[in-house]
């Protein structure tokens, strides 16, 4: 009998010890987690990109005569190295809207005067046959401008349907 008591005894001892090892681990890791998340830098967390105005890089957009296509030129490049830009648009499809975009990226070279894309469709074209998007939205354009001392700008511009 006393053997029965002991080992209940130990049992209940080791399942204290268990409960509380857990709690302890639980409440520490709980802990450092919510400090790492507190101590990211505000600069690294959030990166702040100067913007330029369209107008200042002779930035003009030009939708197709069907607008169903939309092209662009910077005629301002003195000191850009390159640009990335990304033309977003909202489309219907089945009475859902949903985000559409389209990405590139421009290198200028030397002695080029200008820099520009041909038409870029709104929708997809293969072998000669295009299925067009049913854009809902207005055309946005966001541009970043890496110049040639390394710096980095951001611009934007959108043209309505």
């Amino acid at each position: 009998m006393k053997d029965k008591r002991l080992a209940i005894y130990v049992g209940a001892a080791a399942l204290v010890i268990i409960l509380l090892g857990g709690g302890y681990y639980f409440l520490s890791s709980q802990k450092s987690a919510s400090r790492d998340v507190s101590e990211i830098p505000p600069e690294i967390s959030e990166q702040v990109i100067p913007t330029v105005l369209p107008a200042d890089l002779g930035l003009a957009l030009m939708l197709r005569s069907d607008k169903k296509a939309l092209k662009f030129e910077i005629t301002n490049i003195d000191g850009i190295e390159s640009v990335d830009y990304q033309i977003s648009y909202t489309k219907e499809i089945n009475g859902e809207e949903v985000p559409e975009g389209l990405i590139g990226e421009i290198k200028v070279k030397p002695g080029d005067k200008k820099i520009a894309i041909d038409y870029r469709e709104f929708g997809t074209c293969s072998s000669g046959v295009c299925r067009y998007d049913k854009v809902v939205s207005a055309i946005k354009l966001t541009l970043k401008i890496v110049k040639t001392d390394g710096k980095v700008l951001q611009a934007e511009d959108s043209i309505e349907l």
